[in-house]
């Protein structure tokens, strides 16, 4: 029982408030997740969540909307933790972190990206017999430090100078960035 706004001997009509009861166990903890992520979350997989004392807690991710706040280009998700002793109260602000599911990525600078003749974004590379080869790739995020690629091999020689003048099967003689002789940073005082 969370309110008894009534004392005893006060009277009520019907349709009047005489309590409200909260069920706390389990607790669901709701937060917002960018349409860029929310597709990489699942139904029934794990949360963290760290309350204002720093507590962490363990959830189950319990609800994924699947229409997006036309504001903010977010989507609901629900997570609901086991609270048997209702010790987290309801209201708290929390902190979750909903793990995704894990993909390699590469960390380039934009600048390396470029299309194909269909209009595909990807990148050039190199392989073992110097022949120019187009990889089709998927941006996962964008940084200040560069953006992160996913869809490639583990190991590739990219082309980092050029790559818009030469085509897809082409024969190069690749020059390592290492030899092309980069101008030292001065040391600083």
């Amino acid at each position: 029982v969370d309110t008894l706004p009534l004392s005893v001997g006060d009277y009520v009509r019907v349709g009047d408030q005489v309590g409200s009861v909260v069920n706390l166990d389990p607790i669901r903890l709701v937060g917002q997740v960018s349409e860029r992520n929310v597709t990489r979350i699942k139904l029934g997989g794990p949360a963290h969540a760290r309350l204002p004392t720093g507590e962490g807690i363990e959830g189950v991710v319990y609800y994924i909307s699947r229409v997006g706040s036309e504001k903010t280009r977010t989507f609901r998700v629900d997570v609901w933790v086991d609270n048997p002793l209702s010790a987290i109260p309801e209201g708290l602000t929390v902190e979750m972190r909903l793990p995704a599911e894990r993909e390699m990525a590469h960390q380039v600078s934009p600048a390396v990206l470029t299309l194909d003749k269909a209009g595909v974004i990807g990148v050039k590379t190199i392989d073992e017999d110097n022949r120019v080869r187009f990889h089709p790739v998927h941006i996962i995020t964008d940084t200040s430090a560069g953006i992160w690629l996913g869809g490639l091999p583990e190991k590739l020689t990219l082309i980092t100078v050029g790559h818009e003048f030469v085509r897809d099967g082409q024969t190069v003689r690749p020059v390592m960035e290492q030899a092309i002789g980069r101008p030292e940073t001065p040391a600083s005082a």
